[in-house]
Formats: structure tokens, sequence, C-alpha cells
């Protein structure tokens, strides 16, 4: 598994270190995490399309600004490796230059990562939505996986309570074929709970006169055909899971759910609820995003 982890000492970024030091034992010898550190460009004002090394002009230019750029990541670089310590994978690090988003995403398509692990903040001075504006970006320009980590770092269970939140799209099949393929990633013994909600106004819709058994019937044929895609995925991975149909608001519904339930971890896709939901983030997942404090691994339908 190759694992992108950008760092850059924020509050949110060292949760994701640390979520990968006490979870990643699952992690082999073929396994390699890549940290990127992204610096600020020397010469920010000029023209994008130059390189600071193209706007330096010299040979030996370049190789002071290259410095100067392994410089501001030199200590950052050495504190993560020692938080990483206990992993037996393989660590890479690449400085670069540059908008974070950008960079982030740009590194992650160009090696192939199969996900990228960050806190959902940075020190960017733009703050305005729930992720920050580096990880929007990065949602934005890429279709990697991305496991955010926010207030509260993973920790090391071998069986980790995890839920999996489904909307009767096709990111669920993609959830359901990330898992398989990657099923040591989620720890010896993991407990999977498929989740579905009915929403309110279905209930408001009901015909005169039908009873509470008929809705239920209903409500379970349509839970069936939701997790009918991911079901086989999970199977072929060794996988039971769970089966939770939910009835109410679909936010509060799964935001009471994970807490009461403690789970340590939730997996949805980026349009996870409904299939007009055009956003950057589907509505329901943004929504979900800002109100959980658990990681949240959010999977594109490639």
């Amino acid at each position: 598994m190759k694992i992108l982890l950008p760092i850059d000492g924020s509050f949110y970024s060292d949760n994701a270190v640390k979520s990968l030091a006490q979870c990643g034992c699952c992690l082999g010898e073929n396994s390699t995490v890549i940290l990127l550190n992204v610096v600020r460009p020397v010469l920010e004002q000029v023209n994008a399309e130059l390189t600071d090394y193209e706007i330096m002009g010299t040979r030996f230019a370049k190789v002071l600004l290259r410095d100067f750029y392994d410089s501001e990541s030199f200590e950052l670089f050495e504190k993560t490796r020692g938080e990483l310590h206990t992993l037996q994978c393989k660590i890479e690090e690449i400085t670069l230059a540059g908008n974070p988003a950008d960079r982030i995403a740009e590194v992650a398509d160009k090696i192939n990562v199969d996900v990228i692990i960050m806190g959902s903040k940075g020190k960017s001075a733009l703050r305005t939505m729930v992720f920050g504006s580096v990880t929007e970006g990065v949602m934005s320009r890429t279709k990697k996986p991305l496991l955010l980590v926010r207030g509260v770092p993973m920790t090391c269970k071998e069986d980790p309570q995890i839920g999996i939140a489904l909307g009767g799209t096709d990111y669920d099949t993609a959830i359901g074929s990330f898992i398989k393929r990657h099923r040591d990633f989620f720890g010896k013994k993991p407990h999977f709970t498929l989740l579905h909600v009915i929403e309110k106004k279905h209930h408001m819709h009901c015909r005169c006169g039908e009873s509470n058994a008929m809705r239920n019937e209903e409500h379970e044929k349509q839970f069936e055909e939701v997790i009918a895609p991911i079901v086989p995925l999970l199977h072929e991975a060794g996988i039971h899971t769970k089966n939770v149909c939910l009835t109410g608001d679909v936010v509060k519904s799964i935001e009471t759910y994970v807490a009461e339930k403690q789970l340590d971890l939730l997996i949805m896709g980026s349009h996870g609820h409904r299939r007009f939901d055009l956003s950057l983030l589907g509505s329901t997942t943004l929504k979900i995003a800002e109100m959980i404090d658990v990681p949240l691994l959010i999977i594109h339908n490639e």
C-alpha cells in the first residue's frame, strides 16, 4: 500500500501523524509512506507559470534554492520519522514549493498513491470551510481516497468499530472495492457496520391507511437494495457486517449513531447520499463531516 502523508506541523497535521503511528502496525514491509511538506515559494509574486529555478536563472541559484527548501522541511521530517519509527514500511520524503493543495494532488496522482492521510485543517490563512482551504483544494484536484483526521487521532485497536454510511449510489461500490483491496489497512479484526438512513420526508408521504408493518416492509426492501452492491465485495474480503437501517434526518441520525456507538472511523462516499449532490463534496457528506469528530475516510467514485 502506498500512503501520502502531507505534513505542515499544525495541530491537525500532527494528529494525522499520530493516527498513522498508532494504527500503522498493519502496514507490511511492502508498504510505503511518502512524507510531503509543501513550503511557501520564495518568489510568490512572480507569474505562477515560471518556476523559482527559472526565475533565479543560474545553476548555483538553483542549488541554493533547493537547499533552502530542504532545510525548511528538515526538522519536520526528522520529527515525523521519529514518531513513525515503529512502522515496518518504507518511508520517503518529498519537499516541494507552491500551493499546498496543488502539490499534494499532483504528487498523489503522479505516484498513484492508494490513500492520502491528512489533517482536516492546516496552516492556511483561509479557514472559511470546515475542512480548510487546503483540504478542499485537494478534494477538488484528485480522486484519490482521503482519510481526514480532525480533533481526535485514530487509536490502535485490534477490533476497531468502523461505520460505512451508504447512500444507494455508485460510491457505495467504490467503498467496497477500496476495502477489499486494502483489507489489512483496517486492522486485524475490524467490525464493520453498514448504515443507511431512510429520510423523514419518506414518512411524510405515506399513503393514508398505510400500516407500520407496511412501512417497515418498504424500508427493509429499500435497505436491502442499498446494501446489495457492497455486501458481495466485503464477503470476498472475508468481511461480514452488522447492518443498521436508521430513520429520520440523515445527518443527525449518523451523527448520533457515531457518537452513541463510539465508532473509531466513518467511511463515506464523497457524494454519499443523494445523486443530485453536485457540490465539491456532497451536501450530506459535508454536513456530517462538520458534525463528527472521528476520522473520516472519503471515497471518490473513479
